[in-house]
């Protein structure tokens, strides 16, 4: 439980204004925090996660009811990261095979069906590709 307020400070927890009973479908402005005299008289205040993800949305979680989802907002026009070799298509026996690169520089082959590691890494095929000019 400790670990768990260690990363709700790390990741900023936002309080939305509002209440839960009227929530918004705007961003919600996260400058303030509720006053003392909000939680006096009673008024329902929600803390979310906001994540950015690497597909380019922002997503809000309820860490009180098990991370599920309030809302997601798409930021565009795309992700914050792309990568051409996750679109490429091979063949391996005549099955389509897919390469996923991971953050490690790891990568791995998914048919479909399973994942599986392969004996390279990016960076090896990088270091090892031909270049013009």
């Amino acid at each position: 439980m400790h670990l768990f307020h260690v990363f709700r400070v790390l990741l900023c927890t936002f309080v939305v204004q509002g209440t839960e009973e009227s929530p918004t479908k705007e961003l919600p402005d996260c400058s303030k925090a509720p006053k003392p005299s909000d939680v006096a008289e009673g008024k329902t205040f929600r803390e979310l996660f906001i994540v950015s993800t690497l597909d380019g949305k922002i997503t809000a979680l309820d860490p009180r009811a098990h991370g599920n989802l309030v809302w997601s907002h798409e930021t565009g026009p795309g992700g914050l990261l792309s990568s051409s070799l996750s679109r490429l298509e091979m063949h391996n026996r005549g099955q389509r095979v897919r390469l996923i690169p991971s953050l490690d520089g790891s990568l791995y082959k998914f048919n479909g069906e399973t994942v599986e590691p392969l004996p390279l890494s990016a960076d090896f095929l990088l270091r090892s590709s031909y270049r013009l000019g």
